[in-house]
């Protein structure tokens, strides 16, 4: 966790469409005592942050597959 928490102090937490996934990733972790789903968090958020922001061109075609198969993942597993 301390390591982890080392690269917390790079995150550009003045802007809202990097801090905001950020955040999500970092607390859902242990809310969810699973860290899958907090990197799932994160992703999802990120892309929809993206979309309602009129920045889908910046979203790359890796984390589109990553992230729909991460919400693929929630809605067929719960």
């Amino acid at each position: 966790g301390i390591l982890m928490m080392s690269c917390v102090k790079d995150i550009e937490w003045d802007d809202p469409e990097v801090a905001l996934p950020s955040f999500l990733t970092m607390a859902m972790m242990p809310f969810t005592y699973n860290i899958s789903y907090g990197i799932a968090f994160g992703m999802i958020s990120y892309i929809f942050i993206k979309l309602f922001t009129g920045k889908v061109k910046e979203i790359n075609l890796g984390t589109w597959i990553i992230g729909i198969l991460f919400a693929l993942m929630f809605f067929l597993t719960h």
